[in-house]
């Protein structure tokens, strides 16, 4: 609190000496940028595990990820509510299940990708994983897994995102073309995929799944394409695609 009461200080100050019109944009920048060190502290300090003191001993344990929602408890209540014809709640049930149903995809999905890449020689890292559903019938769905060895990182993703699917479908059909970096169209299992380079260290590679989901892979200090084509072929695209219902 003493951060956000510095701010508003600095905030009430700057509103004296500067014209009327900017007051407002003044303020409001510092005021977010309290926020933001106040919440990023709090972040941090729920981040943080609690430190073992020397006077109790106590071991510390690790915490797991929140489970998702208990989809059959979801349809349960759901059936409920349309008996009692009330509907909002049957709305935020439905909804509440979608979600459930999403996640355990995004899990079982999870489990199927690599645990490692290049022969073992870039392990993932567990607590990066990411699994995300707004329960909207996959819209906003990300799965995530990151790799990493001393130098080289590779970040896996499967999303849906009809923007992004529609600027690689671009690439495909050639009605889309830059003079930023370097693109081509490649095959991968039998899918056709875009590989993109910045120039300088970054290849991408997009991989369109269906007509809502594409799968891509992202790769910084790698030293060709070839590492990103060989990574790739080592996810089960087919599989992935199967998984997630799309056509």
């Amino acid at each position: 609190m003493k951060v956000l009461y510095k701010a508003l200080g600095v905030a009430a100050l700057l509103v004296l000496i500067h014209p009327v019109d900017s007051q407002a944009q003044i303020f409001d920048k510092l005021r977010k940028k309290a926020e933001d060190m106040i919440l990023g502290k709090e972040e941090k300090k729920e981040e943080e595990p609690s430190e073992t003191t020397s006077s109790n001993n106590k071991t510390k344990v690790k915490g797991k990820k929140l489970a998702p929602p208990d989809v059959q408890m979801a349809i349960d209540n759901a059936n409920a509510s349309l008996e009692a014809k009330n509907y909002s709640a049957l709305r935020n049930e439905i909804k509440e299940a979608l979600t459930g149903v999403e996640l355990e995809i995004g899990y079982q999905i999870l489990e199927n990708m690599p645990t490692s890449l290049d022969g073992g020689q870039m392990p993932y890292t567990e607590e990066q994983d990411e699994v995300v559903s707004n329960g909207i019938g996959f819209i906003g769905l990300v799965i995530a897994r990151k790799y990493q060895d001393d130098v080289r990182d590779i970040k896996a993703s499967i999303v849906n995102n009809s923007t992004m699917l529609a600027f690689y479908n671009g690439y495909l059909t050639g009605s889309y073309s830059s003079n930023e970096g370097e693109h081509k169209t490649i095959t991968i299992q039998g899918m056709k995929g875009v590989i993109t380079f910045d120039g300088d260290n970054k290849y991408e590679l997009g991989v369109p799944l269906g007509q809502g989901s594409i799968f891509l892979l992202a790769a910084l200090n790698c030293s060709d394409e070839n590492v990103l084509i060989s990574a790739a072929n080592e996810f089960d695209l087919n599989n992935i695609k199967m998984l997630l219902g799309e056509q």
